[in-house]
């Protein structure tokens, strides 16, 4: 593998994406070290490690990341936006990481997890917006509860007042 070019990456507007590589940790990847890709996954489970590598991409001159929303990765970013941070671009919805918790708690189990993380304010706001479609959640019919889901994850990146949010077509 070749080492990380930052010369590549397309800096237009000063936002710094590098859409060909995983930027930090593609350079983990290409060290001298010859670190396994294992292992490198292992210590990207870390949210100090991920907030590390933030870090370092807002110091390089990235002033955005767009990523996919993750329990870890909201521990990374802390409650609030932070200046040492690039801002987080979410892709909404994250199918692969609600179908992982649907099948460990349940969609019922799933979506409460969502509602726990976004707190109560937000529930309101949702409570209100959808409560039409309470019989539909009540039925537990599947476009419902995705509307619902993309909605709380949505308000799980709120907090980060991302300027952009990319969707997602992926099912």
């Amino acid at each position: 593998m070749q080492a990380h070019d930052a010369d590549r990456h397309d800096r237009r507007a000063g936002w710094g994406f590098c859409w060909g590589c995983t930027g930090y940790w593609r350079e983990d990847l290409a060290g001298p070290r010859g670190e396994t890709r294992r292992s490198l996954l292992a210590r990207l489970q870390s949210p100090d490690y991920l907030r590390r590598g933030l870090e370092k991409l807002r110091g390089a001159g990235y002033r955005g990341v767009v990523l996919v929303g993750e329990p870890r990765l909201y521990e990374a970013l802390g409650r609030h936006a932070s200046a040492q941070l690039p801002a987080p671009l979410p892709i909404v919805p994250n199918m692969q990481g609600f179908m992982r918790e649907a099948v460990e708690y349940g969609m019922v189990g799933a979506g409460l997890r969502r509602a726990w993380r976004v707190g109560p304010l937000a529930l309101v706001g949702l409570g209100v917006r959808r409560i039409a479609e309470v019989p539909a959640l009540a039925r537990r019919e599947f476009p419902a509860m995705l509307q619902v889901f993309i909605e709380l994850e949505l308000a799980d990146f709120t907090r980060y007042d991302p300027p952009v949010v990319f969707f997602s077509g992926r099912r």
